[in-house]
């Protein structure tokens, strides 16, 4: 076996394809790298609703997924689906609370920007590990008016404070 298969075999996502679904050119651009330095080949990244559905149509395999919550203004949810369809782990990465996931990816993997990069690494791990799920129930994608706003402050929050940390290199 040569020196860099050895040293890929002790990366900890070595051999592992992993789909990053951001909108934030900042974040996703972290989020590769922190990834892709773990030994994992990247899958995108991608910033909209279509370009991961085209994403997932077209790319023979993928070994989990990172999926930001909203995609300017769109949610990802039909992509989480289509995730589930095709049996691929997922987590999503977000500024949401918990409570702002329609039920039911509650259940799911959820990690909150701001992160670091060894949770990152460690969640995708862990999806993987855990393998897919299936989704029982039709989620509903609907938050009233007033948790929507609220979710969004603090989801536009989290991110500022996600691309400040980014760019200041502090984790």
């Amino acid at each position: 076996m040569s020196q860099s298969h050895r040293r890929a075999d002790h990366l900890p996502l070595a051999m592992r394809r992993v789909l990053i679904v951001e909108d934030s050119s900042v974040i996703a651009a972290k989020l590769s790298l922190i990834v892709a330095s773990a030994g994992a080949e990247i899958v995108g990244p991608v910033a909209t609703v279509a370009s991961a559905i085209n994403a997932i149509a077209t790319v023979s395999w993928i070994d989990a997924a990172v999926l930001d919550v909203d995609l300017r203004g769109e949610l990802v949810f039909g992509v989480a689906e289509a995730l589930v369809a095709r049996q691929v782990p997922l987590l999503f990465l977000t500024g949401y609370d918990l409570k702002a996931l329609p039920e039911p990816w509650r259940a799911w993997p959820l990690m909150q920007k701001p992160f670091a990069s060894t949770d990152v690494v460690n969640a995708v791990r862990a999806a993987i590990k855990a393998g897919p799920r299936r989704l029982d129930v039709t989620p509903s994608q609907t938050l009233s008016l007033g948790d929507r706003r609220r979710s969004d402050a603090v989801n536009a929050s989290r991110n500022l404070i996600m691309e400040s940390r980014i760019i200041r290199n502090k984790d």
